[in-house]
């Protein structure tokens, strides 16, 4: 008969140092953008999204660039506005 394993209970948790000191005088700043995006069109187990855009062309921020393929799939939107430089299979570092 298989047996759940024993959990362990012990009190306080870990607690790290924060050195909220270093980043509390400092502000929030937006970061610049990379100089170039890669934008994967799989995006999880399921199928990939269908390419909708183009080399050449120039896509807004939140803008569909990759429609959704069945019933397990979702549509890829543009990370930020610019200009598409090419729909090409590139190695990424996830599914």
């Amino acid at each position: 008969m298989n047996q759940a394993p024993r959990l362990f209970k012990f009190a306080g948790g870990v607690h790290p140092p924060e050195h909220k000191a270093d980043s509390a005088r400092l502000s929030i700043v937006q970061p610049p953008l990379p100089p170039r995006l890669f934008v994967p069109l799989h995006q999880h187990i399921g199928n990939h999204a269908r390419p909708v855009v183009q080399a050449g062309d120039t896509v807004r921020a939140g803008q569909v660039i990759g429609e959704a393929q069945g019933r397990i799939s979702v549509a890829v939107h543009a990370p930020c506005s610019g200009t598409v430089r090419g729909v090409a299979p590139a190695l990424m570092p996830h599914p």
